[in-house]
Order: C-alpha cells, then sequence, then structure tokens
C-alpha cells in the first residue's frame, strides 16, 4: 500500500511543481513512506495542501494498477514514464502504470495524455486491483542535506560505540598480560578479529600511555577492509632513556611495516596488501625480541 503511495505522491508532486522534479530515492515501511527528491526550490504551505488534494482524488477516482514487463528501450519511449535518477534497469523492465492499462500505453508511447498518469519503472510490491490506499498525508518535510546530516550523525555514533568495544578488548588484553607477568616491563599484543584498523590501536596506545607508563606495549592487528596489518607501539620513558632505546618503534615499523611515524612515546605503522602475511609474522616474532634487547640495553637488530 505505501509502495503505491510513493508513485502517487510522485505524480502529485510532478503536477503541482512541475516537471524538473526527480525522485532520489524513497522509504517504504508498514506504518509510513518517505519520498526523496529535488527540485529548485522548497516546498510552500501551499504546495503541500495542493500535493495532497491531487493525492487524495487520485485515489478516490479508485484507479486500477497495471503491472507488466515490457522491454527497456521500447518502455523508455513511453510519454511521461518515470524513474530513478542514476538507477540501472533490467532489460525487460517492470513499469507499474496507475490508470491505464501498460499494454494500451506501449500501443501509443507518445501519447501527451500519458502525462496525466502515474507511470514508473517499479521492481516493487503493489497493491492489487484497485487502489487499497484511504489517504495521503504529509506528516513532515526535511531537507535532504539535513537528513543526511542525521544519518552521518547516527553513523558516527556507531562507529565510536564500535571504536570503544574494541580499544576495551585490547586494554582487558594488556591487563591480562600485566597479571600473569607484573615483573615485565614490555609486552605484545596480538588484537583478536579481521577489522582492527589503525584508529583502534592509535587509542589504544593512548590508554595504555596513560594507565601503563612505565609498561612498554606493542600492538598488532589484522585491518582486513583495509587490506593491510595495523600496529603500533608505546615506548615507556624509563625505556626510551635507554642507550637505542628510541629507537624500537622504529624497529617494529621496519620489521613489519613501510610507514612508520614517531611522536613522543609512540610509534605507528602499517603494511599494506600483499605484504600482509609477512608482516603479522614478522611483527609477532621480532618485536617480542626488539623489546628484550631494549630491555636489557642491547643493541637492537632487525632482522
Amino acid at each position: 500500500m505505501n509502495h503505491t503511495g510513493t508513485h502517487i505522491l510522485n505524480f502529485a508532486l510532478r503536477e503541482v511543481l512541475g516537471k524538473d522534479v526527480k525522485q532520489k530515492g524513497s522509504l517504504v515501511a508498514p506504518e509510513k513512506l518517505r519520498f526523496d527528491f529535488s527540485f529548485k526550490a522548497s516546498l510552500t504551505e501551499k504546495d503541500i495542501e495542493r500535493v495532497q488534494q491531487i493525492s487524495y482524488k487520485y485515489i478516490q477516482d479508485d484507479q486500477q494498477v497495471f503491472v507488466s514487463d515490457v522491454a527497456l528501450e521500447k518502455a523508455r519511449q513511453i510519454e511521461g514514464v518515470q524513474a530513478v535518477s542514476g538507477e540501472t534497469y533490467p532489460d525487460p523492465t517492470r513499469v507499474v502504470s496507475i490508470g491505464v492499462s501498460v499494454d494500451t500505453l506501449v500501443d501509443n508511447v507518445s501519447n501527451k495524455d500519458w502525462w496525466n498518469y502515474s507511470i514508473e519503472f517499479c521492481g516493487g510490491t503493489h497493491v492489487q486491483a484497485e487502489l487499497a490506499t484511504t489517504a495521503v498525508s504529509i506528516l513532515d518535510r526535511r531537507a535532504l542535506s539535513r537528513r543526511l546530516e542525521e544519518i552521518t550523525k547516527e553513523m558516527l555514533k556507531e562507529q565510536k560505540a564500535s571504536l570503544k568495544v574494541q580499544v576495551d578488548a585490547a586494554l582487558t588484553l594488556v591487563e591480562t598480560a600485566i597479571k600473569q607477568d607484573p615483573a615485565s616491563s614490555s609486552f605484545v599484543v596480538q588484537l583478536p578479529g579481521t577489522d582492527c584498523s589503525a584508529k583502534v590501536i592509535s587509542e589504544a596506545i593512548k590508554q595504555v600511555s596513560s594507565r601503563h607508563h612505565d609498561k612498554s606495549t606493542y600492538f598488532i592487528g589484522l585491518d582486513g577492509p583495509a587490506g593491510r596489518v595495523a600496529h603500533g607501539c608505546f615506548v615507556s620513558q624509563g625505556h626510551v632513556e635507554w642507550p637505542g632505546g628510541h629507537r624500537v618503534g622504529s624497529a617494529c615499523c621496519e620489521d613489519c611495516g613501510r610507514e612508520s611515524r614517531w611522536k613522543g612515546g609512540h610509534q605507528y605503522g602499517e603494511r599494506n596488501g600483499d605484504d600482509q602475511s609477512r608482516g603479522w609474522d614478522r611483527g609477532c616474532k621480532v618485536v617480542p625480541r626488539t623489546s628484550e634487547n631494549l630491555i636489557s640495553g642491547n643493541d637492537l637488530p632487525l632482522d
């Protein structure tokens, strides 16, 4: 019912605002519908009233809904037919017409009268036979930019929540390692999963450097979506003061990543593409030895 309502609303908007109205998308839910469109100006209260009146009249006329597959080239020739901008349609494509049969449209594709009907390319589900919809009421209107802003805010909230879960998991691993070996002053933490981004590493290092500033910690994880190994190292102040201590972060990055950057006691690096496995293996195997050499004050071999 609501899907058919989007077609009626599209027709009514075109009647009120003209042919420059372009559909950009829609949402069909059991209790409501949303119709996204572009136009050079905002809807006025008078425009909204007219759209509702035209929609209501279309429904009250009890027009029949016709659905049929038509060869795409032929379907595009139908006068007044509507399609979503940028959408790719199959061949043949499904034509939904309210008030005039699809066969009649195809028999005379250039008839200007077809602009007086709702005719669209659509693969969705619609009411059968006569319209079962009873009314159309516009409850809310918002600029697309505002709605996109709201969606972006929701996505950021989800990303922050996901980041917190991953960072908390990393910190739990650190706390567990410290409890198991409280005398150690350096740890290597392999993060679980395949979606460990550089952001997770960065936040985990910030937390560890704040909570355990006397523990040098190296994090390594797989960033599957980005196709790379992500890793980072926090070097405690005590270790930085050792001869060669400053090199531990660089050694970690040279062991398993092409790119690295040093800031204070923090070192970050990434290894991309085909070198993932090499980066992972070397990072997990070489870094513990690098850390041991650092603590003992020995030189730091990179091989």
